[in-house]
């Protein structure tokens, strides 16, 4: 388990970076492919203690493990986020069927 700490949202985001992101400056020190979870803690004056926020690939995305994955988990949710740009909220499939998927 490797823990980042840092006091700056700046400083922070750039150290994990190459854990949760796939477009990293330096593809070749990219390790998100082999990042099965991450977990950030912070303090919250909106969200209630032990609130957890998942971030996860579309359903119907094109890789089958991912979409397994985030069906897996959108069964589980009391809530659902979808966080994207509006015009692509609007218009996409996968956004569009996160609303209409039953929470088994």
């Amino acid at each position: 388990m490797k823990v980042v700490t840092e006091d700056d949202p700046e400083d922070f985001s750039q150290k994990i970076a190459k854990y949760i992101e796939s477009a990293t400056a330096s593809r070749d020190s990219a390790l998100w492919p082999m990042v099965e979870k991450v977990e950030i803690e912070c303090p919250s004056s909106v969200l209630p203690p032990g609130a957890i926020l998942v971030d996860l690939p579309g359903i119907e995305d094109a890789n089958p493990a991912r979409d397994l994955i985030a069906r897996k988990w959108h069964s589980q949710c009391e809530h659902i986020f979808v966080v994207a740009d509006i015009s692509r909220a609007i218009s996409s499939k996968t956004a569009q069927g996160v609303f209409h998927q039953p929470n088994a």
